[in-house]
């Protein structure tokens, strides 16, 4: 398994509203891109100023999964169209986490 991990500072303009936009598009991937097997999003619930606004967490089989999933229209379309417009900051990984046992 592959995970991708993704965070996202907002620029200061981008209110409670649009952050909700995002997270209901970027949680809409996990219907529309079959290479996704899981897809967690969240706000970020901390006091820290310095933390991100909102965190990705999508798992895949393997790299050509992510890389498929990467390049589909429908990523594409949320990064550009969506999220992009609304982003000071991201800070990204993909790694493979460590099996129980």
């Amino acid at each position: 398994m592959l995970r991708h991990v993704v965070l996202f500072r907002m620029k200061e303009d981008v209110g409670p509203d649009r952050r909700g936009e995002a997270l209901r598009e970027l949680r809409g991937l996990a219907a529309s891109v079959p290479e996704i097997r899981a897809l967690r999003a969240g706000e970020n619930e901390g006091s820290n100023p310095a933390n991100y606004d909102i965190a990705l967490e999508v798992d895949f089989d393997d790299m050509a999964a992510f890389e498929r999933y990467r390049d589909s229209d429908e990523h594409q379309r949320v990064w550009t169209k969506v999220l992009q417009p609304m982003v000071a900051d991201r800070a990204g990984v993909q790694y493979r986490p460590a099996q129980d046992g």
